[in-house]
């Protein structure tokens, strides 16, 4: 969730400044829960395989990335609707479990 709310920090300055809004930095157009999928299928999940596959005891990272993808693919249809709607909060992660906020 901080990574994402830098993102959208630095789009309400570009904003602000009357800038072009960069991709995934515009609090009122990106849906949270496709950014976070897009986020472990682009970089966090292809890098731990790539990991798991030297070190096998990470193999857990990979399972948890695949358990957060579900938390957030569940959530998508909700976090469009409430982006639509300008009430699209970061959810709070369950306290056990591994899934989550990325």
């Amino acid at each position: 969730g901080l990574v994402l709310e830098e993102f959208f920090n630095q789009g309400d300055k570009e904003d602000r400044h009357g800038l072009p809004i960069s991709p995934f930095m515009d609090r009122r157009t990106t849906n949270i829960a496709k950014c976070q999928i897009g986020f472990v299928d682009v970089i966090v999940g292809p890098l731990f395989s790539a990991l798991a596959s030297c070190l096998p005891e990470l193999k857990v990272c990979v399972h948890n990335c695949n358990i957060n993808k579900e938390f957030w693919k569940a959530r998508v249809e909700l976090m469009e609707k409430e982006m639509q709607n300008g009430t699209q909060k970061m959810p709070a992660a369950p306290s056990e479990g591994g899934d989550g906020d990325v």
